[in-house]
C-alpha cells in the first residue's frame, strides 16, 4: 500500500553499495528501491514515486519542496544518478530519410552519434520542446526547437 505524506515519517539511506533503502513510518526497511518521476520533463518537482524492488509503489511525493532537506537531498541525488537526459544543441547530420538512420548531434555533454530506429521516436512537446529516443532508449531533450540553427531545424522538422 502506498504511504501518503500526511504522515511523512520515513527515511532514505544508501547502503554500502550505493543502493537506496526506504524505511517506512512503521520502521520496515525496503532495500534496493527506485525513485521515479511521473513527469520528468514537464513537471520534474512533483509526483515522485519511491518504488520497491518488486515494482510496488511505497510512497508518492506530491511535491519535493514539502520534504525535509535531508530526504529531499537524497531523493534529488538518486534522481540525478538515475536520469540521463542530454540536451541537443545542434543536429550536425542525419544519415538518410528512411529509418533506421544515424544522427550526429552536439549535446551539452559533447558530441554523440546514435541510431534513430523509427519516425515515432521523435516527439513534439509543449512549449516548443522536443524529445528524441535513440535506438538504445536514451532520451535527448531539445528545450526549444526555435533556438536551433536553421540546418538543425530542417533535420528535425521532417520528424515533427
Amino acid at each position: 500500500m502506498t504511504q501518503s505524506l500526511s504522515n511523512p515519517a520515513f527515511d532514505l539511506r544508501n547502503d554500502p553499495w550505493g543502493r537506496l533503502t526506504f524505511i517506512d513510518a512503521a520502521g520496515q526497511q525496503h532495500a534496493e528501491v527506485s525513485v521515479v518521476r511521473a513527469f520528468p520533463i514537464t513537471d520534474p518537482m512533483h509526483m515522485v514515486a519511491i518504488i520497491s524492488a518488486t515494482g510496488h509503489e511505497l510512497l508518492l511525493v506530491p511535491d519535493l519542496a514539502e520534504l525535509p532537506v535531508a530526504q529531499r537531498s537524497v531523493l534529488e541525488q538518486e534522481l540525478a544518478r538515475r536520469e540521463f537526459l542530454p540536451v541537443i544543441r545542434r543536429i550536425v547530420q542525419v544519415s538518410g530519410r528512411i529509418e533506421p538512420c544515424e544522427w550526429e548531434v552536439e549535446t551539452d555533454r559533447g558530441p554523440r552519434k546514435f541510431v534513430l530506429s523509427a519516425y515515432e521516436d521523435v516527439h513534439r512537446l509543449a512549449n516548443h520542446r522536443a524529445l528524441v529516443f535513440d535506438g538504445e532508449g536514451i532520451r535527448y531533450l531539445i528545450p526549444d526547437v526555435r533556438e536551433l540553427d536553421p540546418a538543425s531545424r530542417s533535420h528535425l522538422e521532417r520528424y515533427l
